[in-house]
């Protein structure tokens, strides 16, 4: 880079953004070095972002966002999927899903005796069990409930596996707070307590949270 060049105001565009690869590149030095970050020049100016002086409010700054204290309610929002089955609405921690699919064909497997485990079931090229909500939880089904025009499956998974949940609908994946629930009443039906971890108001929705890992427990029971 010429000396003219390197005497240039500090006020002034830098000479990459001028002569350089981002100007007219009329710079001599350019054929040398291909591209200006290969420049001595632009390492030395790069180099001095690095000794500048920190402003005064910047330490104030960083010391306050350092010992700020955690908002605990954020902390405790998480994302649940929220989803429908026998008339009733229902919530699992979006991590433990890995993915919604249509319902597709249920192969019944022999020798298997649990009403809730209704067989197995290929998504996305993957055989799953495929599990009735229903069946597992002993929910009533109401009369007025309409058949679901295009049920779904919620294919839940942990370290030991993954299962197909058979839901009539899926209403999307929603932030929660730990700190809003609500203890699940005694007049929940029995089988659907060991489950739960309480009842959430999601939107207009009254949604009853479940436990993942007894509910796997659960699913993993109708395999034996």
């Amino acid at each position: 880079m010429s000396a003219k060049e390197r005497a240039l105001p500090v006020a002034q565009a830098p000479c990459w953004d001028r002569i350089g690869v981002k100007g007219d590149r009329s710079c001599p030095e350019l054929p040398k070095v291909v591209h200006c970050r290969n420049c001595p020049v632009f390492a030395r100016d790069a180099g001095a972002l690095f000794s500048r002086p920190i402003p005064d409010d910047y330490l104030t700054w960083l010391t306050g966002t350092v010992a700020a204290v955690p908002d605990d309610r954020a902390r405790a929002d998480r994302p649940v999927l929220v989803f429908r089955a026998a008339g009733e609405w229902f919530a699992i921690d979006a991590d433990a899903v890995r993915t919604v699919a249509p319902r597709t064909v249920v192969r019944r497997l022999p020798h298997r005796r649990d009403p809730a485990l209704e067989g197995i079931v290929a998504v996305r090229g993957e055989l799953v069990p495929c599990i009735s909500l229903v069946a597992l939880l002993s929910l009533p089904v109401p009369a007025d409930v309409a058949a679901p025009t295009r049920p779904l499956l919620v294919v839940v998974e942990d370290a030991d596996g993954a299962f197909a949940i058979a839901v009539d609908e899926a209403r999307g994946v929603v932030a929660v707070g730990r700190d809003e629930m609500r203890a699940t009443p005694d007049t929940v039906k029995e089988a659907l307590v060991p489950v739960t971890e309480g009842l959430q108001a999601i939107e207009e929705l009254e949604v009853t949270v479940l436990d993942r890992d007894r509910l796997f427990e659960r699913m993993m029971g109708t395999l034996i």
